[in-house]
């Protein structure tokens, strides 16, 4: 389970922090299997290595060893976000950066991994294992196909109905700029549609999904 607050707590790292170990707790209490995720993309919040270091030590100070134990991913950042609308990477790659939140995750035992990692070149990808990241999160590209997929088998009247889903759940507004043109019913679903499935499915093209979604799984290194 992926705890990321920082989105609302997203004033240094304490708050956050705070949240995210009251969460732990709460979780661990529902069911001790939980494991977890912590930390937060860079396109949500910028986090230093001493930011995760500092959360880091927090939560092995505060949690019961055992349920310490059950973080086993810690997000870190190399200065590269994401644009969803534009369906490309920005920022910068840092790999003195990656590379020095890796070294200090690893030596508290946990695993690595880096977000917006969506189209991002082989070339890229490897540079990121080459430097022992554990993991690269790729979702929202993998769920903007399926997205696509559903527009192009969309009529004018479903994609309507399925643009006011996605603008009443404002979960756009997480990807987007000032300059944003909300009114654009395709581009907008392009950018949210994946968190809105569950409020619109049309299962007649289920099985076109999968294919794509296979195909574009097996063109990765």
């Amino acid at each position: 389970i992926h705890i990321d607050p920082w989105k609302t707590y997203n004033d240094g790292w304490t708050e956050g922090a705070k949240k995210t170990l009251e969460s732990i707790q709460i979780l661990s209490k529902l069911n001790p299997k939980f494991r977890y995720e912590i930390c937060t993309e860079e396109s949500i919040k910028y986090l230093s290595s001493s930011d995760i270091l500092n959360i880091l030590r927090y939560l092995k100070s505060n949690l019961d060893i055992e349920v310490f134990e059950k973080i086993e991913y810690v997000v870190i950042q190399s200065g590269v976000g994401l644009d969803l609308a534009n369906m490309k990477n920005t920022g910068t790659y840092n790999k003195e950066r990656l590379k020095e939140m890796v070294d200090m995750v690893h030596s508290f035992g946990k695993k690595t991994k880096e977000h917006n990692g969506d189209y991002l070149s082989n070339t890229e990808l490897e540079l990121r294992f080459d430097n022992n990241v554990d993991g690269i999160n790729i979702g929202p590209e993998i769920a903007q196909v399926e997205t696509m997929t559903y527009l192009e088998h969309m009529t004018k009247e479903e994609i309507d109905q399925f643009y006011e889903i996605c603008f009443s759940s404002k979960k756009w507004e997480k990807w987007v700029g000032k300059n944003f043109d909300f009114t654009d019913k395709k581009l907008l679903i392009k950018v949210c549609g994946h968190y809105c499935f569950d409020l619109f499915s049309l299962p007649k093209i289920d099985d076109i999904i999968k294919e794509k979604l296979k195909n574009k799984l097996l063109s990765l290194p």
